[in-house]
């Protein structure tokens, strides 16, 4: 143990009766390097009021964990274990968050990492069990995979938890990973998250670096919703591992021999700064739910502004201190919070005029205040399914008196934007958006880019006249990313529309697609079974081409010879081929691909190049079909149309006749069994 009470706590110290406590030397230690979380806790500890949620991006959490389950964040919007995307948002059964490298609603930890996080942010304490997190109370833990067992993840999935994450309502995430490497995407998402007043706890890298000389990412990404933070040990010197930077780095916090939950209801001591940032973590969603009505600038200026200097992180860290509980919580009662108006405009109007799918354009009509006494501007917002603030759109409209005031845009809406809010606010603070402020439904006026390929009737089995037994089978559109679905109607005798008989359903189905400088130089044909092959034999240096399709079907790799290692081929996260295939096994070689998006990734060097490499891609599922159980005729044919929502491609659309076959006429084509293949 770290610390011994033998007299008991002080009258200014508050201890949970945890029976691991005395290990958390972070808490409270004999050498006095902590973060004086007893002495916070005198103050807080979160019992009442509305709780934060965090979402931890790591491995998953145990959610099952003895002392974690009372603190997960539970999706109120998703029905548990009924196999239904109830709140729509595109993970199913994401009851505690969702699982990003697994595509599912998931998020169990496989591996420890992000279990041991959880723990140090808000275990529970007062529960005479295990360890006591820096909120023990009124915090709700939000489970968001992105790493695998091994602890590998992508950044590609890190960007879709982040913004998963301010979609349902986190408002701090903490960060326990990252690399040398900056990435637009990411950064793009961590501003989103800025947009919206999410925290971001960072951690600042184990390599032992000056971060100012070698940028650590995300933490060196100048977002002003960032604490980097790094790790110091129990002697208040920065830990041998931790990354520093006195230009890059805000502050230090515990980070060697940190105990915590592991899964399984187990307890373990890591070391990192992956350890040290969910004290910071911790400590903000300490702050916010103390003064809950602070931004989350303040709760930022606070939780930098609070530390305990140390002589060991002068010239190392911005700050030169250590996170203090104590000190932020006592900095945060004397913050004044934001004062809003108290009048609010009355309604907001909005229709999307621009076919392209994500993009929105129009005008915004705002309903003003009936009273502006107390308003200087109005702001609109984009609001989650989950009813929370996203980013602004738009600039802010100042309030002139007039009744009625407009804003036009054309922007990409963020992820998960499904309404449009518009609050009022002035120089001392903004209303909340949400879903009580005034807000309408974004509907996406999007046209799809190409109709259905092509229309086959079956031919009529219901021998009956007046009457008609088959089904029509459709080609999908080359492209469905801006296809919800096909709707069919009846042709009428005179030429027209006549009644919709139906819709089928998009299946999110791609024909292949090269993009890159090499495609040119990459000779792509049909197959003669209405595949696709790709030709790139005697290929150069420095090559670069992704190809982009969607499963299920095959690639049928016929001749694949590269430079090992470094010439490659990426079959989305599934296979990566490089060397000679025939050297290793029989050819062609197989690569089923599932259902869903996936790309192909070709790079090559700037050394050695190679024979080349010829593949196939044959995928299944290129048709819907959609049948007619003995209808009345009600048409000479039928006509299909693209369709996203409710709006129509009536441009490109495919035709086929109907006719009625009775006993007394020729065999009808349904009674042919390969119908299907006739063209």
């Amino acid at each position: 143990a770290f610390f011994v009470r033998a007299d008991g706590p002080g009258p200014n110290q508050r201890f949970a009766d945890d029976p691991a406590l005395a290990r958390l030397w972070g808490m409270h230690s004999y050498t006095d390097i902590d973060i004086d979380a007893p002495e916070a806790w005198k103050i807080w500890t979160g019992e009442v009021g509305k709780p934060i949620v965090v979402a931890i991006v790591d491995t998953g959490i145990d959610y099952n964990h003895e002392d974690l389950k009372e603190q997960m964040w539970v999706n109120p919007l998703e029905i548990p274990d009924n196999g239904i995307d109830d709140d729509e948002n595109g993970y199913i059964d994401d009851v505690y968050g969702a699982n990003f490298h697994g595509d599912n609603g998931d998020p169990f930890d496989d591996h420890e990492h992000g279990t041991h996080c959880a723990g140090v942010i808000a275990g529970v304490g007062n529960n005479d069990l295990g360890i006591t997190g820096v909120a023990w109370r009124g915090v709700r833990l939000m489970a968001l995979k992105f790493m695998d067992a091994s602890g590998q993840g992508r950044t590609s999935d890190v960007v879709r938890a982040l913004d998963y994450a301010v979609a349902q309502g986190a408002r701090i995430t903490s960060n326990s990973w990252g690399g040398g490497v900056s990435n637009s995407a990411l950064r793009a998402a961590i501003e989103r998250a800025e947009a919206a007043g999410v925290l971001f706890a960072a951690a600042a890298g184990n390599s032992g670096e000056d971060n100012n000389q070698s940028p650590n990412f995300p933490s060196n990404c100048d977002v002003p919703n960032i604490i980097s933070t790094a790790a110091i040990n129990v002697e208040g010197d920065m830990a041998f591992f931790s990354n520093f930077g006195n230009h890059t780095v805000h502050v230090a916090a515990p980070g060697t021999g940190i105990y915590s939950s592991v899964p399984g209801n187990g307890y373990k001591s890591l070391s990192g700064t992956s350890m040290a940032a969910p004290h910071v973590a911790g400590l903000s969603a300490l702050v916010w739910s103390y003064r809950p009505q602070l931004t989350m600038r303040q709760v930022r200026d606070i939780v930098i502004g609070s530390v305990m200097t140390l002589p060991t992180l002068q010239g190392k860290l911005i700050t030169g201190g250590m996170i203090n509980a104590k000190n932020a919580l006592e900095a945060a009662w004397a913050f004044s919070p934001p004062t809003p108006p108290a009048h609010a405009p009355r309604a907001i109007e909005f229709e999307d005029q621009d076919p392209t799918l994500g993009t929105y354009g129009g005008t915004v009509t705002i309903q003003a205040a009936a009273d502006e006494s107390d308003i200087e501007y109005y702001r609109v917002y984009f609001l989650s399914g989950a009813g929370f603030q996203l980013e602004p759109l738009g600039d802010r409209v100042p309030a002139t008196g007039s009744p009625e005031l407009t804003l036009n845009v054309s922007v990409s809406a963020p992820p998960f934007a499904k309404a449009l809010a518009v609050v009022a606010g002035r120089a001392s603070g903004e209303r909340s958006a949400g879903l009580r402020a005034p807000h309408v439904a974004l509907e996406d006026y999007a046209l799809p880019e190409s109709g259905p390929s092509f229309a086959r009737w079956s031919g009529d089995a219901d021998l009956r006249p007046g009457w008609v037994n088959g089904s029509l089978l459709v080609g999908r559109a080359p492209s469905e990313a801006s296809v919800t679905q096909y709707n069919v109607y009846w042709t009428s005798p005179g030429g027209g529309r006549g009644a919709q008989v139906g819709s089928v359903p998009a299946a999110g189905f791609q024909e292949p697609v090269c993009s890159g400088e090499t495609c040119s130089s990459i000779d792509i044909s049909r197959t003669a079974d209405g595949g696709w092959r790709f030709d790139n034999m005697n290929y150069s240096s420095e090559e670069h081409a992704v190809i982009k399709t969607s499963g299920p079907g095959k690639v049928v790799i016929t001749t694949f010879e590269t430079e090992h290692y470094y010439d490659n081929l990426q079959i989305g996260t599934i296979h990566t081929l490089s060397g000679n295939l025939a050297e290793t096994g029989p050819m062609p070689y197989v690569v089923d691909i599932p259902a869903g998006p996936i790309a192909l990734t070709w790079t090559s060097d700037v050394s050695i190049e190679g024979p080349g490499w010829i593949f196939e891609i044959h995928q299944t599922g290129t048709t819907a079909e959609i049948a007619l159980n003995s209808t009345a005729l009600n048409g000479s044919g039928f006509e299909v149309v693209a369709a996203y929502g409710r709006f129509e491609l009536t441009t490109d659309v495919a035709e086929t006749a109907v006719v009625d076959y009775t006993a007394e006429m020729p065999p009808s084509p349904a009674f042919a069994p390969a119908w299907r293949n006739q063209w």
